[in-house]
Formats: C-alpha cells, sequence, structure tokens
C-alpha cells in the first residue's frame, strides 16, 4: 500500500549518511580542527548544513539537441528524507481507492468507450458512429445508456429531421478534402451555399427601408434625366416669353372659293369617268360577270324547278340530247372509222417500205426539239469577236479526240502496244518450234544512216574570246597592220 511505501522510504532515509557529513566528521576528527574557537566551530557547522542541503537539492542540468537548457519539472518531495503524502491517503478512515493500480483504471475505461446497445436508433443491432453521435445528444444523465423517455425523444427528434441538422461522411476525405466546409455560428457552409450565414446576423436596422434606386447607376440616370427634363421646360418657358418668331396673319388669295366643289383632281377625274360609263350606256358601278342565282345556297325554296331526282336526271338527258342534234351534222368519227383509218396508216407505211419509230426514239426527238426550242429561245449565247455564236463542246468534238490526230489509222495492223512490240522482235518465236528450224534473220542497213551523210567543218572553234574573227572575209595581217595605225 501506500502507507507502507512511505515508512520504508523514510526508514531507509535516516539510515543513509550524506556524503558531505562524512566528509566534515572525517575532518572534525583529524588534526584540522585542534585549536579552534567557538565562532569559527559554529561557522563550519553552518557551512557543513549549506553543503549538505545544496547536495540534496542538486539537479544535474539537462540539454535539448540544440543546446537549450531543458527546465526540470521534478518536485522535491521528501524534505529531510520523508516524503509528504496527501493526509486523506493514510488517515484511518480514508476512502479505498477504486482502482487499485494503472491496468484496472485503463480497462475500466477501455469498457467506458464501449457503448451501450440502447444507442442503437435504426435497429440494425450494431451501435454506429451516426446513432453514438445522435444517442449523446439525448443521453442528459450521462449514464452511457438511453431509458425509457429518453429513447423516445431521440426517435421524435429523428422523425422532425434532427438527423439533417450535422452532415455527415466528411470523415471519408480526410483533413486534406478539396472542398471547403466550416461552421459558423451554428451553421455549417460548404462551397456551394455560403446563404445561411446570413441568418446568423441580427437584422439590420435599415434592411426594412426600400430605398427608391437599387444601384449608384440607376441613381445617376434618374438625375440626368430630370436635368433634362428641367432644361427642357426651361427652354419651353424661354420660347413662350422671347419668341422667335412672329406669327404673320394668313392673307388670302382673290380667287380663293371658301367651299368648293371639288376638293382634288382625282375626284373630277373620277365624275368624268363615271359620265363616260352613262354615255356608252353602262352602269354606274362595274358588277361580277358571273351568274350570282345560280351560287349554292342554304335558303329553302317551297317551290324548286326541280322537285326530285328523276325529274333531275331526265332534264339533264333532255339537254344532253339536245346538245348531240345540235352537233349531228359535224364531221363525227366513231370507233369503227378510227379503227378503220389506224389499219389503213399500218398499210401504208408496209408498202412504202420506211422504217418506223418507236416509241422511246420519238421521246428522244421531242425532247431534243423542245431544248432546242428553249437554247434558241431563252438562253444567253457567248458572241466571239467575228460577231456570231461560238461553237458548243458538243458540236465542235463530233469525234474522239483521239481521232482527230494527224495521221490516225482507224484499222491498224497491231492493236496494242504488247503486240506490236513482238511484231517487232524478229527473233522471238513459239516455244515448240526446234532449234534447227529456226532460221535467223539479219535486219538490212539503217536508211537514215545510208541517206544522211555528215557536213564537214571548216571552222575551228575558237578557245579564247580575243581569237574571234568578227570579219571572216577579210585578211587577218591586214586587219593587226589596221589596227596598229590606229
Amino acid at each position: 500500500t501506500l502507507e507502507e511505501i512511505s515508512q520504508k522510504n523514510a526508514t531507509s532515509t535516516k539510515m543513509r549518511p550524506s556524503t558531505s557529513q562524512s566528509v566534515f566528521d572525517d575532518h572534525r576528527v583529524g588534526d584540522h580542527t585542534k585549536g579552534l574557537t567557538n565562532s569559527q566551530s559554529g561557522y563550519l557547522d553552518r557551512t557543513t548544513n549549506n553543503l549538505s542541503r545544496v547536495q540534496q537539492e542538486h539537479v544535474t542540468p539537462k540539454f535539448d539537441i540544440y543546446g537549450n537548457l531543458v527546465q526540470s519539472k521534478r518536485k522535491n518531495l521528501a524534505e529531510n528524507g520523508t516524503a509528504k503524502l496527501p493526509s486523506g491517503w493514510t488517515s484511518p478512515g480514508a476512502k479505498k481507492p477504486m482502482y487499485q493500480t494503472r491496468t484496472e483504471l485503463m480497462e475500466s475505461r477501455r469498457k467506458e468507450r464501449i457503448p451501450d446497445l440502447t444507442y442503437d436508433l435504426d435497429g440494425d443491432g450494431i451501435v454506429g458512429g451516426r446513432d453514438l453521435v445522435i444517442a449523446k445528444h439525448f443521453d442528459k444523465d450521462k449514464d452511457g445508456r438511453l431509458n425509457t423517455a429518453e429513447r423516445k425523444a431521440a426517435n421524435e427528434a429523428l422523425r422532425n429531421g434532427f438527423e439533417r441538422k450535422f452532415v455527415w461522411g466528411v470523415e471519408q476525405c480526410g483533413a486534406d478534402r478539396p472542398y471547403r466546409l466550416m461552421q459558423r455560428r451554428g451553421k455549417i457552409l460548404d462551397s456551394d451555399d455560403f446563404g445561411s450565414l446570413k441568418e446568423t446576423y441580427p437584422k439590420h436596422p435599415d434592411s426594412e427601408i426600400k430605398p427608391l434606386h437599387r444601384t449608384r447607376s440607376e441613381l445617376l440616370e434618374v438625375r440626368r434625366k430630370a436635368n433634362l427634363d428641367n432644361l427642357a421646360e426651361q427652354k419651353k418657358r424661354w420660347d413662350i416669353e422671347n419668341p422667335s418668331e412672329v406669327v404673320q396673319k394668313q392673307v388670302r388669295s382673290e380667287f380663293y372659293v371658301e367651299k368648293p366643289t371639288h376638293r382634288s383632281y382625282s375626284q373630277i377625274t373620277e365624275e368624268k369617268r363615271l359620265k363616260a360609263r352613262a354615255d356608252a350606256g353602262l352602269t354606274v358601278q362595274t358588277s361580277d360577270i358571273k351568274v350570282v342565282n345560280k351560287d349554292p345556297s342554304t335558303t329553302y325554296k317551297s317551290t324548286p324547278e326541280v322537285g326530285t331526282k328523276k325529274d333531275l336526271e331526265q332534264k339533264r338527258r333532255e339537254k344532253d340530247l339536245n346538245d348531240f342534234l345540235k352537233l349531228q351534222n359535224s364531221n363525227h368519227v366513231d370507233s369503227i372509222q378510227r379503227l378503220q383509218d389506224r389499219e389503213l396508216s399500218l398499210v401504208r407505211l408496209a408498202i412504202n417500205g420506211k422504217k418506223g419509230k418507236t416509241y422511246r426514239e420519238v421521246c428522244e426527238n421531242r425532247k431534243k426539239g423542245t431544248l432546242d426550242y428553249n437554247m434558241r429561245t431563252f438562253s444567253n449565247p457567248s458572241i466571239g469577236i467575228h460577231g456570231r455564236e461560238l461553237p458548243k463542246f458538243g458540236e465542235s468534238q463530233r469525234k474522239e479526240w483521239w481521232k482527230n490526230k494527224e495521221g490516225y489509222n482507224p484499222n491498224p495492223n497491231s492493236t496494242s502496244h504488247t503486240f506490236l512490240k513482238q511484231r517487232q522482235k524478229f527473233w522471238a518465236k513459239d516455244d515448240d518450234l526446234l532449234i534447227n528450224e529456226h532460221v535467223e534473220h539479219k535486219p538490212g542497213p539503217d536508211a537514215f544512216k545510208a541517206d544522211h551523210k555528215m557536213r564537214e567543218r571548216r571552222e575551228e572553234v575558237p578557245e579564247k574570246i580575243n581569237q574571234v574573227n568578227h570579219f571572216p572575209g577579210m585578211n587577218e595581217n591586214a586587219l593587226e597592220m589596221d589596227v596598229k595605225k590606229v
């Protein structure tokens, strides 16, 4: 126990003499103390006591790695060899400590850190981090568990949105999270929304005052317009008081008519047009040439011209018959006559022996004729310097471009370049011929070399520019004499 430890330390301190005291006793016993007076002996005793006290209080100085002195925090718990202990530890009626060793204390604290199962608010059988934080707010008596009333209050708060007052999952990103998150005056703020921070400030007394102008620019604009209106008003008053011109009284002509019969020349023209229509026997107002009495309408007629559909069909048949009687004297061709005419035309074509045209050829000719007519009538021809229309590409290229070359042979002996080269190889023979059957043909002399003869060159080519004779008809010696005379 602590009491036994303190008694043991005190006994060992009394039994162990100090070094300075033993050294002093040796000196006193020696010859050095002989012949001292009482005052000298007292001084020697005081010095010995001070030396003993200094040695007991001395602490070896300590320095850190940078050479700085480290102050010792050790306290002198013992005085005169005996440690001072609290009176409550050694008194007979002292309370026994709850934990005898530090291991028991640490074990108890570790068990206290394990939350009670009543903190499980979501009912999953495990007390998670979110359950522990919320349950701590409702553990009023701080006994490490929730009773019935506290658990009821916690469930009610969760239903009312108490969990939304916190920001969860922040610890997943660590301290170096890329987004900003802080708490100011009870409000949790992030980088996306700082608007809730204004709710923590007191209401400004001028916040209820609605200004006439929201910005300074708007205020300056209003003032500028007011100044312009003021200047315009002053200008108007100045013009009234100081007119720039005096209005003269209107002087009318002597031929002026107050109320004329015609106000404009167009009115006179319109009257003349109506009078001309009346003189020609026409109506004053123009009317539509259509017969308006036959227009369909939805008005009911009690006595219509045709009462039933049968009467309407009979009336239409009579009208068609009258139209046919009017055309009976015309040259009408019935279907039999048309068939006979068609057969006679085929017979005439067969007798003449001319080849007829197909429907496709007829369409092509019609299309070509229409195109030619449009080109002659509506086209914008290109006129050349000779005053006539330039020829078109289709008209100028009547045959392929390679056929326009001079010396073109439409039926050559060799139809390909490969066949031509093969024919020019006089030694080329088929592989199935024997060697003894091969007859070598020597080529004749070159016709160009036989006809062409090289002309001899008499003039020598000068090697230097000063050796060139610019006067070939003159003698070189006479030319040198003339040069010397000059």
